[in-house]
């Protein structure tokens, strides 16, 4: 008899805090990663940036303290990768933590998912 083990696909998202010095002064960090069975995506956000709040209350659930791993799905994973791509669309983050405070985070998160969808898109477009 031949037995068939699936591989495990996972997705989570990691984040470490850390302080920097840049040109004299403290400023603090996170970095972020974004984990899939085929590897690894990166990145630094100041801990001032409106994307940091944005991520932090849509999975981490406003908890600031929470280094721990967090499961995401497939989707999930590759639109939070997609909104570390793209930390100067200020604009769409402003927006996102206002509708986190009008609408509440269920809402506000399936609003991220299509602003996202919009961003890759453009994206898509521009390199043509």
């Amino acid at each position: 008899m031949i037995e068939i083990k699936h591989k495990v696909v996972s997705y989570n998202l990691n984040r470490e805090h850390s302080t920097r010095e840049i040109r004299g002064t403290q400023l603090h960090f996170t970095d972020y990663w974004v984990c899939s069975p085929r590897g690894y995506y990166s990145a630094s956000v100041p801990c001032r940036a409106k994307l940091h709040h944005v991520l932090t209350a849509l999975f981490y659930n406003w908890d600031w303290n929470n280094n721990s791993r967090i499961e995401l799905s497939e989707e999930d994973a590759r639109l939070v990768r997609k909104a570390l791509e793209n930390q100067k669309e200020y604009k769409i983050w402003r927006k996102t933590l206002d509708k986190i405070n009008e609408v509440g985070i269920d809402d506000a998160k399936v609003w991220f998912r299509e602003q996202i969808k919009i961003l890759a898109l453009r994206d898509v477009l521009r390199k043509g």
